[in-house]
């Protein structure tokens, strides 16, 4: 009867390296025990020196349950390619008491397995439970590196910790439970009741979990409503919806995702290419293509499941629509809000942080934009990654603009205090002569000069096909209308989307042929 299955301990590795980044995934591949241990006595040496000395030895446990777990799982599977996954990553082991303990509280769970080893030799299904230790460890390092992997974490190390401890509690008892399992004299079970065992074990693993995880959100749902009541944001997300819904389903903007320059603003392997300057003629369909360009970014940033949702590398995503006609949306400080505003529900760890930062403020304390701006730059030099998307920057009251692109330039132009953090700014508008002087040396894309007029002739096609099917006119003259429009849009998608929708409108043929006659058919946006 077989013991561990190898795909099992495969799975388990995968989950972790997606939570994680390359690079990171490489160096747990090739650190040993032997540098673990290297990495324990070197830091011990150096506390000593310091005068800073921390009982190291509470790592002990761990060490020598990871060393059995190799030798033990060795006799199933070939255990230099997994083991190597479960030591700790040297760098990111520190002083901190906590951590510590944490690691002592995870050798203790799990016992000496090579008192076992004959019993899983002699009862292979047993064994099975080894694969629920892997998972198990590798979860615990996962939700570790959530906390000390991002940048600047020593300031941030009580609200990550918090968030690091609703995922700890679960482990360590599934962990216990496992030990419980094999003290339990279960090595002449069946195979049913070895399955029925662990998968009740991890039942209530995701219980705890889940009741933790409520428990919690609760809580920080509860601090969000009471700091956003003080900070008052501008309504964002009413702009992103109805920016959306203008689109009708129809791919709009698409040609944009295989721009090259979007391409280069994109990467986030890199400090090149910080900002983005799209530009166009009034009612070009500018808020528009922000808003797919919004929507795919925030598609990208959604976890696809519950292992991502302590990614290490996870991004920030923050946008605004400036709008001149309402208040609050036209300032720079209107800005800062809203982004202050999405900040604060980002990750759970960020919001504690955030939460714990803004508590004490006042409300009008917390919406100066002096605050604002320190809260705010305080945020984004937290993540690896931050992207921010502006629309309407020619809709600002006077001198806003300029003043929140100076602002955000800053930011990209070296203006935070952690190296590591990388910011990506995408700035849209109309050209008035402010903003492309601050931007000349920006790489831009002009809507007028891209895929955006083959965009327009698409659009049009797709709605002159509706207006085809539902007047059943010949398709020469459906090209005729797709011609007209196309021409008479001159880059304008608003031009488009009024006109076909005009005649979409009609409700009869005879009213449809007279729209589109010489004379009638609209010439500029004015007399659509």
């Amino acid at each position: 009867m077989a013991g561990p299955n190898p795909d099992a301990f495969q799975r388990a590795i995968k989950r972790f390296k997606q939570s994680i980044s390359s690079d990171l995934a490489y160096q747990f591949s090739v650190c040993t025990l032997g540098d673990v241990r290297d990495a324990c006595r070197d830091i011990q040496l150096n506390q000593g020196q310091e005068g800073k000395l921390r009982n190291m030895r509470r790592l002990s446990a761990f060490i020598e349950a990871m060393e059995q777990f190799g030798k033990v799982i060795d006799v199933f599977v070939n255990a230099n390619e997994f083991v190597c996954f479960i030591w700790m990553a040297r760098t990111y082991l520190d002083s901190f008491d906590k951590l510590l303990d944490v690691y002592a509280q995870v050798g203790e769970a799990i016992p000496g397995l090579m008192r076992y080893q004959t019993t899983f030799e002699e009862h292979p299904p047993l064994a099975t439970v080894l694969e629920d230790y892997y998972s198990d460890i590798l979860e615990f390092h996962q939700a570790a590196l959530s906390v000390f992997k991002r940048p600047k974490w020593k300031e941030m190390f009580h609200s990550t910790w918090k968030t690091f401890d609703t995922k700890f509690g679960p482990i360590i008892h599934s962990l216990r439970s496992r030990h419980e399992l094999l003290e339990s004299e279960k090595g002449s079970a069946t195979l049913y009741e070895i399955h029925k065992l662990r998968r009740d074990i991890s039942a209530m693993q995701s219980e705890q979990k889940q009741r933790m995880t409520q428990e919690a959100l609760q809580k920080h749902e509860d601090r969000v409503s009471s700091v956003r009541g003080k900070l008052q944001a501008p309504d964002y997300q009413t702009d992103q919806e109805i920016a959306t819904e203008d689109r009708q389903g129809f791919s709009s903007g698409a040609w944009i995702f295989e721009h090259p320059d979007f391409h280069a603003w994109l990467r986030n392997d890199t400090t090149d290419n910080g900002v983005l300057y799209v530009n166009g003629i009034p009612g070009a369909g500018k808020t528009t293509l922000m808003s797919a360009v919004i929507e795919q970014l925030m598609d990208q940033n959604r976890p696809a499941s519950d292992q991502n949702q302590l990614g290490v590398d996870k991004r920030c995503i923050a946008y605004f629509y400036f709008r001149h006609t309402e208040p609050g949306k036209e300032t720079f400080n209107g800005l800062l809000r809203a982004i202050l505003d999405q900040l604060i529900n980002q990750d759970p760890s960020m919001s504690d942080y955030l939460l714990t930062e803004i508590s004490s403020f006042e409300s009008t304390r917390l919406r100066s934009t002096k605050t604002l701006e320190k809260l705010v730059k305080s945020a984004l030099e937290r993540y690896h990654f931050s992207y921010i998307v502006l629309d309407g920057l020619d809709e600002c009251a006077q001198g806003e603009a300029a003043k929140s692109v100076e602002w955000l330039l800053t930011l990209v132009d070296g203006g935070f205090e952690n190296t590591s953090a990388i910011i990506r700014i995408l700035l849209c508008g109309q050209r008035d002569g402010v903003l492309d002087k601050m931007l000349a040396d920006r790489p831009s894309i002009s809507l007028e000069t891209s895929g955006h007029v083959e965009d327009i002739n698409r659009y049009c096609r797709n709605l002159c096909e509706q207006i085809r099917g539902k007047f059943n006119i010949p398709l020469g003259m459906k090209e005729d209308i797709v011609d007209s429009v196309t021409k008479g849009a001159q880059g304008m998608f608003l031009y488009a989307r009024v006109v076909l929708g005009h005649l979409l409108g009609q409700t009869k043929l005879s009213g449809l042929r007279k729209e589109i006659e010489p004379g009638t058919f609209p010439d500029g946006i004015e007399k659509a």
